[in-house]
C-alpha cells in the first residue's frame, strides 16, 4: 500500500511538473513586436504569446527544412495549428525571418530576403503587433485599433469570436501531415448560402447542404445577402443563412475551433486541456461517401465497414500514398475500346457528358457511348426494361495594321499605325482611348461603326497617352507599360518560349511556341464579352462594364457559381445576390442541372449558346453569316 501511495504520488508531481513546466515555457515567449523587431526561424525563444498563453504564435515546422509562420493552441499536445501565414510556400530552417519593418509592414522573408508573404500595412501607423487571447494576430495603432487581423485571413479554422464573411473562407490542408491548400473550401456561395465545395484539379462541386435537396428544405435562406457567421465560447454557431448549431458539450469552459479537415469533414471540436486532446462536439450530416473528390479521379468510394477508397476492374492506384489522385488504367484506352465493366449501386457524380433521355435500352445506351470517343461509360436507372442514360464602316488605315508581334517588338500609344489585325480584317488590337489621356489595349470589332470592344487588358488602369507601349520581351512577356515604365499589365509567359503574337480571325489574341501550340489566349481571361468560339468555364467570368463610357470593372458577373449553375449576380460594395436564375424557383423547375461540374459554356457562329447546366437559347436570327458577341451590359442585363 505504501508503495503504491508513493508511486501515486510521484506520477501527481511529474504531471504538475510537467504542466508548470510547458505553461512555464510558453509564458517566456514575447507580448508584442514594435517596429524595428524580428523573430528568427532559429531561436526557439522567438515566438509571440497571448495574454494567457493560450496561444502560440513563431516558426511552426511543416516538413524537412521546411517552416510555416503560423498560430496554434499551446496546451494542445500536437500543437494544433489554427493559422498560417505562408502554408503554400513554407521558408527555410535558418536566416529565415518575420519582420515588424519600420514603415509599419509586416513581412516574412526567407533565407535569401524574398519576400513569402506580408501584410501591405505601409504606413498605416500600426506601432505594435500582438497576439490576442482569442487566437488573433493583430496590428494595432496608437489608440489600440486593429489595422490588420489574421482573423480575416482564416486558413482551415474558425474560433470563438472570428466571423467568416462573404470575402472569406476555410480551406483545408491537403492531408494529415501536408498542411498546404488542399481542395475542400467552406464559403458563402453567390446565393448566400454556406456550403462546403470539392474544387479539385479537374471537377468542381457543392457537397453539403445536399444539391439534390432544396435549400428550403434543409432549413436554409438565400435571402439575407450580408453573409456572416460566429461561433461564440459556448460553442453556439450561427449564420445568416440559418445554418445553427451547437457543441454536445455546450457551455462555457473547454477551448473550441471549428476546422474543414483535410478529408472534406466540418468538425467542431472542444480541447480536454488534462490530455491536451481533442473531442469532437459536432460535425456536418454528410455521408462520407457523398464527399466529393475523397477517392479521386475514377475511384469508388465504399463501405468495408468503414469508409474506404478501391479501384475499379482494371485499374489501379495513380499514388500509393495519395487518395486523392484517383485511379489509373493498367491499359490504354482508344476510341475502339468496345467491352464495359458493369458497377452496381455506384455513380461518378460530376462527370455527365450528356442526358439522353427517357426510353433508351440498355443497348441502346452502349451504342450511344461507344459513338462518342469522349464517353468513358455511362450510367442508366432502370425503368421497367427502359431507362434514362447519362454519358458520364472601316478605315483603310487600319487594314495597314501588322500581322503579328515577335520576341524584341512593341506597340506605341502614340501611333495610330500600332495596332495588330486579325487575317481577314475582323478583329483590331491595340490603344483604345477611354477618357482624357487615358489608353486601355483591347481587340474591337473593326468593322463596327463605335469600334465595339470584346476585351480589354487593362480595363482598371488605364495607361497616358505618351510613351505607353506593349512590349513583346525577348523573355517571352508580353507586357503593358505605362509613361514611367512602370508594368501594368502582363501575360506572366516567361522563359515560356513564345516566337509570336497575333490576333485570329475568332478575336483571340494569342502567344505561340514554335510549335504553334498557344501559350497564352485572351479567351482564357474575358472581360464582358463572350465571342463564338470562347469557352466560358469554371475558372473565367464575364464582368460588366461600369457605365455606358466607363469601361473599368462593374457590379454584375456572369458565372458559374460553385453548384454548377451559370448565374447572373450582383456583386455590389455592400451586398451581393444571385438575380439569374430566379431564386425562388427551384433550378431543376427552370431546367437547370447542378450534375455537370466540368462547368463549359460555349456560343457558336450560328447563334446557339450552350451551358452544361442546360442554358441553351439561340439568336433570333439564328444561322451563319452575322458576326455575334454576347455581352454582360453595364445595366447588368446579357445580350446576345
Amino acid at each position: 500500500m505504501e508503495v503504491l501511495l508513493q508511486i501515486a504520488v510521484g506520477l501527481l508531481f511529474f504531471r504538475l511538473f510537467t504542466t508548470e513546466t510547458l505553461a512555464s515555457a510558453a509564458l517566456q515567449g514575447l507580448r508584442s513586436l514594435s517596429p524595428g523587431d524580428s523573430l528568427s526561424v532559429e531561436n526557439e525563444e522567438d515566438f509571440l504569446i497571448s495574454t494567457n498563453g493560450t496561444f502560440t504564435s513563431g516558426f511552426y515546422k511543416v516538413g524537412t527544412n521546411a517552416y510555416c509562420y503560423s498560430i496554434w493552441f499551446t496546451n494542445s499536445a500536437d500543437r494544433t495549428v489554427t493559422w498560417m501565414a505562408n502554408r503554400d510556400r513554407p521558408v527555410q530552417g535558418k536566416q529565415s525571418k518575420l519582420i515588424f519593418e519600420k514603415n509599419r509592414n509586416l513581412l516574412l522573408a526567407d533565407a535569401y530576403g524574398t519576400i513569402i508573404w506580408q501584410t501591405n500595412t505601409y504606413n498605416q501607423e500600426p506601432v505594435r503587433v500582438q497576439l490576442q487571447e482569442t487566437g488573433n494576430l493583430v496590428l494595432l495603432n496608437q489608440t489600440g485599433g486593429i489595422i490588420w487581423g489574421s482573423f480575416d485571413s482564416p486558413t482551415d479554422t474558425l474560433l470563438p469570436h472570428q466571423s467568416l464573411r462573404k470575402a472569406s473562407m476555410l480551406v483545408s490542408a491537403r492531408g494529415p501531415d501536408n498542411y498546404s491548400s488542399g481542395y475542400y473550401n467552406f464559403h458563402f456561395t453567390d446565393n448566400n448560402i454556406l456550403s462546403l465545395i470539392y474544387n479539385g484539379p479537374e471537377l468542381s462541386s457543392i457537397y453539403w447542404p445536399n444539391p439534390d435537396v432544396s435549400i428550403y428544405d434543409q432549413g436554409r435562406t438565400p435571402y439575407d445577402s450580408s453573409r456572416n457567421t460566429t461561433l461564440d465560447e459556448h460553442g453556439y454557431f450561427m449564420s445568416t443563412d440559418n445554418l445553427n448549431f451547437n457543441a454536445s458539450d455546450y457551455g462555457l469552459g473547454p477551448k473550441r475551433r471549428l476546422t474543414l479537415d483535410y478529408d472534406g469533414m466540418l468538425r467542431l471540436y472542444s480541447l480536454d486541456e488534462a490530455h491536451g486532446s481533442w473531442n469532437i462536439t459536432w460535425s456536418a450530416n454528410i455521408d462520407v461517401c457523398n464527399v466529393r473528390g475523397l477517392c479521386g479521379k475514377y475511384g469508388i468510394c465504399v463501405y468495408a465497414p468503414k469508409p474506404s477508397c478501391m479501384c475499379p476492374p482494371g485499374f489501379q492506384m495513380t499514388d500509393p500514398s495519395d487518395w486523392s489522385k484517383g485511379c489509373s488504367p493498367k491499359f490504354n484506352p482508344t476510341c475502339n475500346d468496345s467491352e464495359f465493366v458493369q458497377l452496381f449501386h455506384t455513380d461518378y457524380y460530376g462527370y455527365d457528358l450528356v442526358n439522353t433521355g427517357i426510353g433508351k435500352s440498355f443497348a441502346e445506351c452502349k451504342n450511344i457511348c461507344l459513338a462518342n470517343c469522349n464517353c468513358k461509360g455511362f450510367s442508366i436507372t432502370s425503368i421497367q426494361g427502359r431507362g434514362i442514360a447519362t454519358l458520364k464602316a472601316f478605315y483603310l488605315m487600319e487594314l495597314r495594321g501588322l500581322q503579328s508581334l515577335s520576341p524584341g517588338d512593341s506597340l506605341a500609344v502614340e501611333k495610330e499605325e500600332d495596332f495588330l489585325i486579325s487575317p481577314s480584317g475582323a478583329f483590331s488590337s491595340g490603344f483604345y482611348k477611354v477618357g482624357t489621356n487615358a489608353y486601355c489595349y483591347s481587340i474591337w470589332f473593326t468593322y463596327s461603326a463605335n469600334r465595339t470592344t470584346t476585351w480589354m487588358a487593362n480595363r482598371n488602369q488605364p495607361v497616358h497617352g505618351k510613351d505607353s507601349k506593349l512590349n513583346f520581351k525577348k523573355n517571352g512577356n508580353l507586357v503593358l507599360t505605362d509613361a514611367y515604365g512602370i508594368t501594368i499589365w502582363e501575360t506572366r509567359t516567361f522563359n515560356q518560349e513564345p516566337v509570336r503574337a497575333e490576333l485570329l480571325d475568332t478575336g483571340n489574341l494569342v502567344l505561340r511556341n514554335q510549335n504553334e501550340d498557344i501559350i497564352w489566349d485572351s479567351f482564357s481571361n474575358p472581360t464582358d464579352t463572350l465571342l463564338p468560339h470562347q469557352v466560358l468555364t469554371r475558372d473565367n467570368m464575364l464582368v460588366s462594364a461600369k457605365g455606358p463610357n466607363n469601361y473599368s470593372s462593374g457590379y454584375y458577373m456572369f458565372h458559374y457559381d460553385d453548384d454548377n449553375i451559370l448565374r447572373l449576380v450582383y456583386n455590389g460594395p455592400e451586398i451581393s445576390s444571385v438575380y439569374l436564375p430566379n431564386l425562388c424557383v427551384d433550378i431543376f423547375k427552370s431546367d437547370r442541372t447542378p450534375y455537370n461540374s466540368y462547368r463549359s459554356a460555349t456560343l457558336d457562329e450560328q447563334g446557339h449558346f450552350q451551358s452544361s447546366d442546360r442554358l441553351n437559347f439561340s439568336a433570333s436570327d439564328y444561322g451563319l453569316g452575322p458576326k455575334r458577341r454576347l455581352t454582360l451590359d453595364y445595366d447588368g442585363m446579357l445580350r446576345l
